[in-house]
């Protein structure tokens, strides 16, 4: 799951508070109860976990394998990333580490 995926699935805007996070997680588990839609709850608590802490939940390559150096970043995240800095934008954390790794 990717970061807009997860603000799609728990109903906010990228640029949402951690409260109105949290207040969105909750509003999504009275609507789907862990009881009655246990899958439901795990990808809502999937959204829920990496949109809390972005950083914590990517996935990171082992730095012991030396393949994992051997690997370009996403072209279109270069070109996406290079366009918000020519336009004076800021590129999203997630991204600039997605480019570091």
């Amino acid at each position: 799951m990717d970061i807009q995926e997860a603000y799609d699935r728990l109903g906010v805007d990228p640029e949402a508070t951690p409260a109105a996070l949290k207040t969105a997680y909750h509003k999504k588990l009275r609507e789907f109860p862990p009881q009655k839609y246990p899958e439901e709850f795990k990808v809502i608590r999937q959204a829920y976990d990496l949109l809390k802490n972005p950083v914590k939940s990517l996935n990171f390559p082992n730095f012991w394998d030396p393949d994992a150096y051997k690997t370009l970043p996403d072209p279109a995240l270069v070109q996406r990333v290079r366009l918000q800095v020519e336009q004076g934008q800021e590129a999203t954390l997630a991204d600039l580490i997605k480019l570091s790794f």
